[in-house]
């Protein structure tokens, strides 16, 4: 009933080619909101600079999931 490993798949593969344009970013925001994982919507955000609304993603994300080790990663870094 969910397409979010495929958005998540597209985004590693739009992201290691360098297309950040066809990055699917509404999907994966909609996904987020729904519980979904925010891993490529956060480093969105960081290399937009927008670095201050990833650490609010990333920490809404490990009030949810604490253990979940990319979101740590991020708020470690």
């Amino acid at each position: 009933g969910s397409d979010g490993l495929l958005q998540s798949a597209q985004a590693a593969v739009y992201l290691a080619e360098g297309r950040l344009d066809r990055i699917p970013i509404a999907k994966l925001e909609e996904s987020w909101r729904k519980g979904g994982n925010p891993t490529f919507l956060v480093i969105l955000r960081i290399l937009e600079g927008r670095t201050q609304e990833a650490l609010d993603i990333s920490r809404v994300r490990i009030e949810r999931s604490p253990l979940e080790n990319p979101t740590r990663m991020f708020l470690g870094e």
